[in-house]
């Protein structure tokens, strides 16, 4: 039995993928902790994983107007830059962190996350 983290940036393109991979690790025998928005936790629960939600900084609504309104003014590249820092690069540390925490508490054998070789099943 292996003991595996999969963390997900708090959004239905990158989850949905991953619930199905958490579902087959735990199918397997194997323990399976799932980093992710706490929106989702019912889902992860649903595949026999464990919900270990991101932290506040690091947990947004995908409906980005909802969770950042000032971006519906942008448009085009300011607003492609918007999420991209907002998105990704702020709240990468606390993902990071909540990651590397869930890891000293107890010592994953693997740590996989969504990319897009995932997307094309190269991982």
């Amino acid at each position: 039995m292996a003991s595996i983290i999969i963390a997900s940036i708090p959004a239905h393109g990158h989850v949905t993928p991953m619930l199905a991979i958490a579902r087959g690790f735990v199918e397997r025998g194997d323990q399976v902790r799932f980093v992710t928005g706490a929106r989702f936790a019912d889902r992860v629960h649903a595949t026999g994983a464990a919900h270990i939600p991101l932290p506040a900084e690091a947990d947004y609504d995908e409906s980005i107007l909802q969770s950042f309104p000032e971006r519906a003014k942008l448009k085009g590249i300011k607003a492609a830059a918007h999420d991209i820092e907002h998105l990704f690069a702020r709240p990468a540390h606390a993902q990071y962190q909540t990651v590397m925490a869930a890891h000293a508490a107890h010592a994953a054998d693997v740590v996989c996350q969504w990319t897009s070789e995932t997307a094309r099943g190269r991982t």
